[in-house]
């Protein structure tokens, strides 16, 4: 890839996909492409220069889809994370970074980093990305810990996605409990679990009255007996 986009300004996507793509992913690319969809999904990129993606404003217009590429090692500590984010099927490893709020609250939405070799918990720091729907780290065998509560709290989190990792959710929390009724996580039961036993007591409830109409109808007919 050529390292200049600087005159490319108005540019609104980008797709170079499935093309054998090597090397470095140019740093002028979320510098100076704002507003735009960039994919280079499927291809052999091993390199990214977080510590040179230094225009935030530019980044939290962005979409980035660097998925099933050549990457590995950690990720930069703090970097800024683009609108959308896919870095699934690497070998990315490590803890995930903290969410970096110095120029403000990131604009992120997507966060999708599953198949990886990424380890530890869900750092705390990423709660307070506001925009944050989605949450895909599944397939990351090496994470582990229980999910910080304060995931319940994320005004617009939807989807929390983790299998195939040792994340745990929190128990016989108030909070937590009335997330899952709402948002679709990897908790055991977590979408269906409220719903059964909705349908537990109605069953219960309606076989009682079904059984008072039966006693009912019995005592009826006896009666009207000659």
């Amino acid at each position: 890839l050529p390292d200049k986009f600087d005159s490319l300004t108005s540019l609104t996507s980008l797709t170079i996909t499935n093309t054998q793509l090597s090397g470095s992913v140019p740093p002028t690319i979320l510098n100076n492409l704002s507003n735009c969809e960039i994919d280079f999904n499927i291809n052999q990129l091993t390199s990214i220069p977080w510590n040179q993606w230094t225009n935030s404003k530019a980044l939290s217009n962005s979409s980035l889809n660097l998925s099933t590429n050549k990457f590995s090692g950690g990720l930069s500590y703090k970097i800024y994370w683009p609108k959308e984010i896919y870095l699934t099927t690497n070998a990315f490893s490590g803890p995930l970074p903290e969410l970096n709020t110095t120029t403000g609250i990131p604009t992120i939405s997507y966060l999708g980093v599953g198949s990886n070799k990424f380890t530890g918990n869900l750092p705390i720091s990423l709660t307070q990305a506001t925009y944050l729907a989605s949450i895909y780290v599944s397939s990351n065998y090496g994470m582990s810990g229980q999910i910080p509560v304060e995931y319940a709290s994320m005004p617009y989190l939807r989807t929390l996605q983790f299998y195939g990792t040792s994340l745990t959710c929190p128990k016989d929390n108030y909070q937590w409990d009335n997330f899952e009724n709402y948002a679709y996580t990897s908790c055991p039961y977590s979408y269906d679990h409220h719903d059964y036993i909705g349908w537990y007591i109605a069953l219960y409830i309606g076989g009682i009255v079904l059984l008072l109409i039966i006693a009912a109808l019995i005592i009826f007919c006896a009666t009207r007996s000659p």
